[in-house]
C-alpha cells in the first residue's frame, strides 16, 4: 500500500513540475511579447521608429466604434493607406505618444496610451487609445483599437466641415439661391 502512495506522490510531483514549467514558459513568452511592444513604443516616442513597423503584412486591424476610419482592415498596406494616412494627413505635427499602461496575458498585449498633436487647422488633437494586440513571431498579427471616436471624427471631418462652410458662403455666387415661392397674380 505504501508503494502506491509513493507512486501517486511521484505522479503528482511530476504533473506539478510539468504544469509549473509550462506556466513559466508561458509567462516568459508573455514577457517577451510585452517587451517587444514596450521597446517599439519607446522607439516611436523618441521618433526613431514607427510603431507600425512591427505589423505583420497580413495583419487584421480593427478600429472600433463609429468614425470615418472605423472598420476592419485586412493587411498592413490597407490599414496604413485607408486608416493611418487619412488621420495623419489631418495633422500638422506627428502624434506624441505617452504610455499609460502596458499589460500582457497568455494571448494578448494590452497597450494603453495617450496621443497629442496639432491638427492642420491649429486645433489640439488629444485622444486616448487602448490597443489589444496579438503578437506572433515578433510581429503584431491582429489588433483591436479602442479610442475616443468622437475626437477622431472631429479631426477627420474638419476638411468636410470647412468645405461645407465655404459652399454655404458662396451659394449666392454659384446660382444656388433659395427660391421663394410667390404665387402668380391671376389675370381676370
Amino acid at each position: 500500500m505504501e508503494k502506491i502512495h509513493v507512486i501517486n506522490s511521484l505522479l503528482i510531483l511530476l504533473i506539478s513540475v510539468g504544469h509549473t514549467s509550462s506556466y513559466a514558459q508561458s509567462s516568459s513568452m508573455d514577457a517577451s511579447k510585452k517587451a517587444l511592444i514596450a521597446h517599439q513604443f519607446e522607439q516611436w516616442q523618441q521618433g526613431s521608429a514607427n510603431f507600425f513597423d512591427i505589423l505583420a503584412e497580413d495583419v487584421v486591424w480593427i478600429v472600433a466604434g463609429h468614425s470615418p476610419v472605423s472598420g476592419v482592415y485586412h493587411g498592413k498596406k490597407a490599414f496604413m493607406e485607408q486608416s493611418v494616412l487619412p488621420i495623419t494627413s489631418q495633422l500638422k505635427t506627428r502624434i506624441e505618444p505617452t504610455l499609460v499602461s502596458l499589460t500582457a496575458d497568455e494571448s494578448y498585449v494590452w497597450l494603453h496610451w495617450k496621443g497629442t498633436a496639432t491638427a492642420v487647422d491649429g486645433r489640439d488633437y488629444r485622444n486616448n487609445y487602448c490597443w489589444k494586440l496579438e503578437v506572433k513571431d515578433g510581429l503584431i498579427t491582429s489588433a483591436i483599437a479602442f479610442l475616443d471616436t468622437y475626437e477622431l471624427t472631429l479631426l477627420m471631418n474638419k476638411k468636410q466641415n470647412a468645405m461645407n462652410s465655404a459652399i454655404e458662403e458662396t451659394k449666392e455666387y454659384m446660382g444656388n439661391r433659395k427660391r421663394v415661392y410667390r404665387p402668380r397674380a391671376t389675370v381676370k
